[in-house]
């Protein structure tokens, strides 16, 4: 302890009053830094050292010709940052019955009870904390040069069992404790540093306790990861569940600091000591939601490290079969720093986001794993019965225990309805980029699993986001990142990309709420509030989820989504839209590439546009379709009017396959006639001197279609002669 000791006496010395006494502690302590920078231990020693060391059963003690013992020496700087006294009752509960700790270097007093005359004596001798500068000298010399230089300083060499712990995990319970407790005491009051001697960040005693509970925590998750993966280890044992306390109340700590970041209410002082200390506070979120105490039964992870009884009751009934419920305390929590917090931070806070959206997607695969394992066994075990009649009582049996399985294990069927207000709250325009972004990420990646239609809602909003990123992850999530804007209509859908009911999509995205029935609480656009890009995404999504329907939709859904289609391109009837810029042309091929699908596949969206007051009727479909700027558009229409001619059912009364067809009457019902009339003087305007150019391509697409369509109603009529000429 001699080394040990020395050290700490100079790190203590680094905070006195007196200048020069300062910096002769400095200079000494810089001096015995570097006596050891080119010294290096041989191999065999090491491993002479080792084995050693396992031996003599001191597999947590750990030696360092630099620092003495390293154990001793972070708790005694640790004690000094506290107190002696409030170091002690941190330990107190990580210590064994017949062990007395004293946190100190010094040779401590034995422990007396509260009536011992002893006792004011005793207290007397313990060591007060040290003062605010040398403070923040102690907790950097802990973080940097012990935590992060020392990464095996909690190493063991075996595992404990469930009841009692071995040294190296005493120590580092004991370590872990005292720097949560000290982080703790400084985070939570406000920084009184004086900024005469503050050269930089890393001397306020805020910014060194957050580096504190940030390097504690990787260590101490390390260790829990290394004994959860160990096949002897469960998580109902005595060190998990101290290693589980220690990491939820470190959490808690960091969470309840980045609360001022997250609320847009809140003043925050954007000083450089603030912003590095919240940075180190992101970096704990990071490091807990990246590991696997994500997957521990009580989801602290995911409640903001929630209280410490609350974790030890859960934790104890992990092997149980009641569910826990899966929070969104710590999502809420980032998403709003996510959009509040300073703009050097952001980066940080979106960072955290994304390892917290990875142990979401980590517990719910490990449910549906668990769930796929649990069912097989049930149907093999319920296979195996051999019962005279094998359809009695079986399939009921095995229903029940099915909803029994689920019920078990993590609980997401409130996560998606407490999610989504979340998610639109950050999807708005007005938000930050980085907002606007964890909403698509988290759309795609988890929300899809949860609620397949509305978090296909989000994407087809995010897909119309003025930034770049965000609108090409809403796209990829939608599967349109190779298909939107092309000619090529979508007959079916990648392996990878799950499509929702077309139904379902529907009555989220294109039929109208009810003002009154809507929630005021909650902010969730309509179709119409889309932006032009967002539209289009939309209207192709849609298409997509119409084609794969394996029955074409019902006719309410088809209803509604041929009425979209037609209020959107009612804006551009008569020229209306073309000064919009690009936006609105994009949106216009969209329409009419949606409509060409739409009226191909379906018999009853063709039978709305023609028999029905429809707000885009064949008439405004004929006239768009040479009149539009678009070639697009034009290709487009005048292919969706064939669809419309060629269908003689909605021209003809009665079976067309069975009664007489007229051609005549087929004429003067669809009109026809006047819109070959039409494309005929468009066409001969080409032989003077002004024409349009735009025009003339769209009477020619148009009028080789009705030709197409007058063709073939000849055809059908004759067969039509011959089949009534054969009927004896």
């Amino acid at each position: 302890l001699g080394t040990a000791r020395t050290v700490a006496l100079l790190l203590a010395t680094t905070g006195d009053s007196h200048p020069d006494v300062a910096e002769r502690a400095n200079s000494y302590l810089r001096a015995h830094m570097d006596s050891m920078r080119n010294i290096t231990t041989s191999t065999k020693e090491e491993k002479a050292s080792a084995d050693n060391t396992a031996t003599n059963g001191d597999a947590g003690t750990s030696l360092s010709p630099l620092f003495g013992d390293v154990i001793s020496l972070t708790c005694g700087l640790l004690g000094l940052v506290l107190g002696d006294t409030v170091a002690n009752m941190a330990i107190k509960k990580y210590q064994d019955d017949k062990e007395d700790i004293q946190v100190s270097l010094g040779t401590g007093w034995p422990t007396v009870t509260n009536d011992s005359p002893l006792r004011m004596v005793a207290l007397s001798t313990k060591r007060r904390m040290v003062t605010t500068k040398s403070c923040a000298a102690v907790l950097n010399f802990v973080s940097s040069k012990i935590l992060d230089d020392i990464p095996r300083i909690f190493s063991s060499s075996r595992i404990s069992d469930n009841s009692t712990m071995s040294s190296p995990e005493l120590s580092a319970c004991r370590v872990g404790a005292l720097a949560i407790v000290a982080a703790n005491s400084q985070l939570s009051t406000p920084d009184q540093t004086s900024s005469t001697y503050l050269t930089n960040s890393r001397g306020s005693p805020r910014v060194a306790a957050a580096l504190v509970l940030n390097s504690v925590c990787v260590r101490l998750t390390s260790m829990y990861d290394a004994m959860v993966q160990s096949n002897n280890v469960s998580h109902d044992s005595a060190t998990i569940i101290r290693l589980h306390d220690l990491l939820s109340r470190a959490l808690a700590i960091a969470c309840s600091n980045l609360a001022s970041a997250s609320s847009p209410h809140s003043i925050t002082t954007g000083n450089k000591a603030n912003i590095d200390a919240r940075d180190s506070c992101y970096g704990v979120i990071c490091t807990l939601a990246r590991s696997r105490i994500a997957l521990a039964p009580s989801g602290m992870v995911f409640n903001c490290g929630g209280s410490p009884s609350t974790v030890l009751s859960t934790t104890s009934t992990a092997s149980s079969n009641m569910p826990h419920i899966v929070s969104i305390a710590t999502a809420a929590l980032l998403f709003g720093c996510a959009s509040n917090e300073e703009e050097m931070l952001k980066p940080r806070s979106v960072a955290a986001l994304d390892a917290l959206l990875g142990a979401y997607c980590k517990v719910y695969a490990r449910q549906q794993v668990d769930l796929k394992s649990d069912e097989t066994m049930i149907e093999s075990s319920g296979s195996n019965e051999l019962v005279q009649n094998p359809w009695a009582q079986q399939s009921t049996t095995n229903t029940e225990q099915v909803k029994n399985v689920k019920r078990t294990g993590a609980n997401f069927e409130g996560v998606s309805r407490a999610l989504f207000p979340l998610l639109w709250s950050s999807a708005q325009s007005h938000q930050p980029k980085a907002s606007r972004l964890a909403a698509a990420r988290w759309s795609n990646e988890l929300m899809k699993s949860l609620d397949l239609s509305n978090a296909c809602h989000i994407l087809c909003f995010l897909c119309g986001d003025t930034d770049v990123t965000t609108s090409m992850v809403a796209r990829d999530g939608l599967g349109l990142s190779a298909h939107l804007g092309e000619e090529d209509t979508i007959t079916s859908n990648d392996s990878e990309t799950s499509l929702p009911d077309f139904n379902d999509l529907v009555s989220v995205l294109f039929e109208e709420e009810d003002a009154k029935a809507k929630p005021v609480s909650s902010w969730r656009p309509s179709f119409h509030d889309f932006s032009p890009s967002g539209r289009s995404a939309a209207l192709r999504f849609g298409l997509t989820c119409l084609l794969s329907d394996l029955y074409g939709g019902e006719d309410d859904a088809v209803d509604a989504y041929v009425r979209a289609l037609s209020e959107t391109l009612q804006q551009y009837d008569g020229g209306k839209g073309s000064q919009h810029g690009r936006e609105a042309i994009d949106l216009l091929d969209e329409c009419c590439i949606c409509l060409a699908g739409c009226l191909s596949t379906s018999q009853f969206a063709r039978s709305k546009v023609v028999n029905e007051s429809s707000k885009f009727g064949l008439a405004a479909m004929t006239s768009l379709a040479i009149s539009s700027t678009s070639s697009k558009a034009r290709r487009y229409l005048a292919e969706s009017a064939g669809y419309l001619y060629e269908d003689w059912s909605l021209w003809v009364d009665g079976d067309s396959r069975q009664s007489d067809f007229d051609c005549s009457a087929w004429v003067s019902s669809c009109g026809i006639e006047q819109t070959m009339s039409l494309c005929a003087s468009k066409l001969t305007e080409m032989q003077t001197n002004l024409f349009m150019a735009g025009e003339v391509h769209g009477a020619a697409f148009l009028g080789s279609t009705c030709v197409r369509a007058f063709r073939l109603a000849s055809l059908f009529q004759k067969t039509s002669q011959e089949d009534c000429g054969s009927i004896p």
